[in-house]
């Protein structure tokens, strides 16, 4: 991490909202106005706000990439909802001037050019294609009836897909793999995209988290290697199904696996390191804005387990070449199959 850029983080954070309203305010008196009124004060302030977040994250972490995607992950939602981006682009423009007049000398000056040099990001882009439904892959046709089935809520029949395929031959490591993997992922685009909205999303993943128990039913494992593996979402990663898998596949690779679930405070999280046992920790992060709170548990986890092996996960480690070593993990896992494989490596 960059100890500089942490303390410009740390001004970002305990200044947000006011620069947000600052540049919202700003952005009406030179002449937007209209634009502020139509796109809604208090919603401009909101996300504004939450670019802050990326941008001290960026900065804290020396790795401007994660505004770039965070701007990169807006402009696709505004893109594929039909709405413009000149708004936002004039309010984050205006933003570059809040933080250089805002934050002390040297601070305001390394916020704002980061910021800057980050707005290209926030383009108009096209709708990304479906990204597992073009029968490319081995089990795409009991892919496509699989989403259409939770996206029409028919959950008894998502389910008797799954177990007939398992009863056809496909593996428990291939339905996690290319079925439910590869559905989280697509029903993430189409939120992205406005397809489909937070309850149907919440709806499908509640359907696959349920298969998940069935399978674990279902699966055969590897005798036991006699080594646990704790497992958790970082603090403010309110996803934990990626998290699910990964564990199940370590369990059918003959660990134990401890998972402990979505955003789990850091404290409690490295009190259970001792409790159950640990001898490997793995973390996982859904978004950019979740690198510091990773940071953070790897620190803390360090100074109470010092020789205990730790191995990320998540879409910024996926999307950020050598993050992993950023925030002082010992490895990196792109997948599930992957994170069996470090864990075997980091365990010798």
């Amino acid at each position: 991490m960059d100890q500089r850029g942490q303390f410009v983080a740390g001004l970002i954070d305990a200044s947000r909202r006011a620069l947000a309203a600052g540049a919202a305010a700003r952005l009406a008196d030179e002449g937007g106005g209209v634009a502020v009124q139509d796109w809604g004060f208090q919603r401009l302030v909101s996300d504004l706000q939450a670019r802050l977040h990326a941008l001290a994250e960026a900065l804290a972490s020396g790795r401007p990439e994660l505004l770039e995607l965070d701007l990169s992950w807006l402009a696709a939602g505004l893109c594929g909802r039909g709405l413009e981006l000149d708004t936002p682009r004039a309010a984050l423009n205006v933003l570059v001037d809040e933080l250089r007049e805002g934050l002390p000398d040297g601070a305001g000056d390394l916020a704002a050019d980061c910021l800057a040099q980050g707005l290209p990001a926030l383009r108009v882009v096209d709708c990304v294609e479906p990204v597992a439904l073009d029968g490319s892959g081995p089990h795409d046709d009991l892919l496509r009836r699989f989403v259409l089935a939770l996206l029409e809520a028919r959950r008894e029949d998502a389910e008797r897909l799954i177990l007939d395929a398992l009863d056809q031959g496909v593996s428990v490591a291939e339905i996690h793999g290319q079925v439910l993997t590869t559905t989280q992922r697509e029903l993430g685009r189409m939120w992205v995209a406005g397809e489909v909205n937070v309850a149907e999303e919440h709806y499908a993943s509640r359907v696959v988290e349920g298969i998940l128990t069935l399978l674990r039913h279902r699966a055969p494992s590897a005798p036991a290697s006699g080594r646990t593996v704790l497992l958790a979402s970082v603090e403010g990663n309110l996803h934990d199904l990626g998290g699910q898998i990964i564990a199940d596949q370590l369990e059918l690779a003959g660990y134990r696996t401890v998972f402990l679930g979505s955003s789990v405070p850091t404290p409690d999280l490295v009190e259970a390191l001792g409790h159950f046992g640990a001898d490997v920790l793995g973390l996982s992060a859904g978004l950019g804005l979740h690198v510091r709170a990773t940071a953070k548990l790897v620190k803390s986890a360090r100074a109470a387990h010092p020789d205990l092996p730790i191995l990320v996960g998540g879409g910024p480690f996926n999307l950020v070449p050598g993050l992993w070593r950023t925030v002082g993990a010992d490895g990196w896992a792109q997948d599930a199959p992957g994170a069996v494989d470090e864990v075997r490596r980091l365990l010798g």
